[in-house]
């Protein structure tokens, strides 16, 4: 029996890959109609025997399944089929074994595209927020009738492609998020690239979430080595109107070459800045390192020996750079704990490149602080304080 997993479920085991696997389908084609395909809660307690989902990394329930037709179409505590009745295009998902496959990176990111919004759950949401907020303002000794508040369906589409672009962002990147009670991983190959995205998508043809998926192509970024490298690089490019500070989009952990030149060790012919905004009539380069807390850059070595090591090559890359003529600017975990801190990056970067920042309106305050809430994983935090 054959289980084709999708959605959430197939994202948690993309997590867990290197890359490397096999792809299925050889040929664009369908799903199989009926030979051997879960078709009910009954079918999948029976393949569930006999896969080991776990080891794969697929722990959340309900695990989410494809099927062919509407009439298959099936919700459950143990199993969620959705229906795929299109082509699955060549390659787009990974075989794990002889009855598994998973949907690859590019058909998980048209899939999360493609989920309805459900108009109650906003409502209610808008409104306990909006009580939040002014209960928080009286408080504070403030006219609560002064609060700031967005239309639930405005904000829940930006937020819908901004989780996209987050998405394209770790699938094309260098990192994976925890799985279950597990740790992020670094220093991984890239699952799929922008261009692999859009090529699958060419073939779905019309799909529902095709807009939201090429939007967040466009917002999103390739080469990011960590979720706050992410966080930090999103929260500086998105546009004003959506949270953003706005700024000119940069390359990610994009090679400099600098072989042979006198102040560089023999042995380095190229560094790599986080984020690297290359001349835009300044006559210099602005790059900006993000000094993580995250232990990224030593895998899973973090002695103190294995830190000050890190340390040591950071501050040789920064000097590098400088030298090169860069103007080298560096971000901090304790940049990134509040908006202020990145408010303040972002004005030190835009000064930087000849930019002025656009000073948000009452209502792209509000988005500011509930996009750095997303991005940086503090929603119920954020929640909390409206």
């Amino acid at each position: 029996m054959f289980g084709f997993v999708s959605h959430r479920s197939a994202c948690e085991a993309l997590r867990l890959l290197d890359g490397n696997e096999p792809r299925w389908p050889e040929q664009s084609r369908q799903l199989p109609h009926k030979e051997g395909l879960i078709l009910s809660q009954r079918d999948f307690a029976r393949w569930e025997r006999q896969v080991d989902l776990a080891a794969h990394g697929i722990v959340s329930r309900p695990v989410d399944l494809l099927v062919f037709s509407k009439d298959q179409r099936r919700r459950g505590k143990r199993a969620h089929f959705h229906v795929w009745g299109g082509p699955v295009p060549a390659g787009s998902m990974v075989r794990l074994g002889e009855y598994l496959l998973v949907s690859g990176p590019e058909l998980v990111i048209v899939q999360h595209a493609g989920y309805q919004l459900k108009s109650q759950p906003l409502v209610k949401r808008f409104t306990r927020d909006l009580h939040a907020e002014r209960d928080a303002m009286a408080f504070a000794g403030l006219d609560p009738h002064d609060a700031a508040f967005d239309h639930p369906w405005h904000w829940e589409r930006t937020v819908r492609i901004v989780r996209l672009a987050m998405l394209v962002c770790e699938f094309c990147g260098t990192y994976r998020l925890a799985v279950g009670e597990g740790t992020p991983r670094y220093r991984v190959a890239p699952l799929t690239s922008k261009e692999r995205i859009g090529q699958v998508l060419s073939q779905l043809d019309g799909v529902f979430g095709e807009r939201r998926v090429r939007e967040a192509l466009r917002l999103g970024f390739e080469g990011s080595a960590s979720p706050m490298e992410t966080a930090l690089v999103m929260m500086l490019t998105l546009p004003v109107e959506w949270g953003g500070f706005g700024l000119p989009r940069p390359l990610m952990n994009h090679a400099v070459n600098v072989r042979g030149l006198p102040y560089v060790p023999v042995s380095m012919e190229q560094v790599t800045p986080d984020l690297l905004w290359e001349d835009r009539g300044q006559g210099r380069d602005v790059v900006l390192e993000y000094d993580s807390d995250e232990f990224h850059g030593v895998g899973d070595d973090v002695t103190a020996a294995a830190q000050s090591r890190k340390a040591g090559e950071d501050a040789v890359r920064s000097n590098v750079l400088a030298l090169k003529g860069c103007l080298c600017l560096r971000a901090t975990t304790e940049a990134m704990r509040s908006v202020g801190g990145v408010e303040l990056l972002a004005r030190q970067v835009a000064f930087g490149l000849g930019e002025k920042l656009r000073e948000p309106s009452k209502v792209e305050a509000l988005r500011r602080r509930r996009l750095f809430a997303i991005l940086t994983g503090r929603e119920a935090e954020e929640a909390g304080k409206l």
